[in-house]
């Protein structure tokens, strides 16, 4: 599944954080979480959680970055969620 968000930019940088949340994870779970800012991979911030396998339970990946442009812009975040044994959850953009 592939998630866009546009993001209203500012001159000063703005820290954001996606979060995807999936459930029923177990021992043959794979979890990933790709991102992409204008057509362009986006690298997370250090401590971001992109993958996860073979975890239990509820599962949260995330994607910590920071952004900025001309004001009054916007910038295309597209984020694809791939997931294979557990449930979907949800997903949200924060600022941070």
């Amino acid at each position: 599944m592939d998630v866009v968000c546009l993001i209203p930019l500012a001159a000063a940088p703005q820290q954001f954080e996606f979060q995807a949340t999936f459930s029923g994870s177990h021992d043959d779970t794979r979890l990933k979480i790709e991102t992409a800012l204008d057509g362009k991979s986006l690298a997370c911030d250090k401590g971001s959680k992109t993958e996860s396998e073979f975890e239990d339970g509820d599962i949260t990946l995330n994607c910590r970055f920071s952004v900025s442009g001309a004001q009054g812009s916007t910038a295309r975040l597209k984020t694809g969620l791939r997931w294979s044994h557990a449930e979907y959850a949800e997903h949200r953009l924060l600022r941070r």
